[in-house]
């Protein structure tokens, strides 16, 4: 099956943030992880709901490999 467009590379950034929380749930000793399933639904766009969502949490911290979604974090001061 040969796959066309964004579709292997979302999988793979996808695959390896798995990873990067699997790795993370593995550290309890140094950190603690929560997963919040909280829906946002006032907004459509993902990185938006990401964003609004470390904003409304003052303990939480955005990590990502997305470069877009990385500049847009630091203009908001996050």
């Amino acid at each position: 099956m040969l796959l066309t467009g964004k579709m292997p590379i979302s999988r793979e950034r996808a695959r390896f943030g798995l990873d990067v929380i699997h790795e993370l749930q593995q550290m309890t000793d140094q950190l603690t992880l929560t997963i919040d399933r909280t829906p946002l639904l006032n907004m459509k766009a993902n990185d938006d709901k990401l964003i609004a969502f470390v904003e409304n949490r003052k303990k939480a911290d955005l990590y990502t490999t997305d470069y877009n979604l990385g500049k847009v974090a630091a203009v908001e001061g996050i």
